[in-house]
């Protein structure tokens, strides 16, 4: 729980309109570096296969750099 409630707040901030480009750019850093298969990657999710799992974090990791060129 904890790790989805820091990955909430840096959304959260990712997401606020009223922050400073550079806040709302390293909350998406931190979101990029947690989608690592060492980080999240280690979590079992039983309605998902690990592959599913990392595809998924892969997908994460591709949006939060893409979104980080569009701030």
């Amino acid at each position: 729980m904890k790790d989805a409630d820091e990955l909430q707040r840096f959304a959260n901030l990712a997401l606020d309109q009223n922050l400073l480009a550079d806040t709302r750019k390293d909350a998406l850093t931190q979101i990029e570096m947690r989608c690592h298969v060492k980080w999240l990657g280690d979590f079992y999710l039983h309605h998902l296969s690990q592959k599913d799992w990392w595809g998924r974090l892969e997908k994460l990791s591709r949006s939060t750099k893409k979104h980080v060129q569009s701030i």
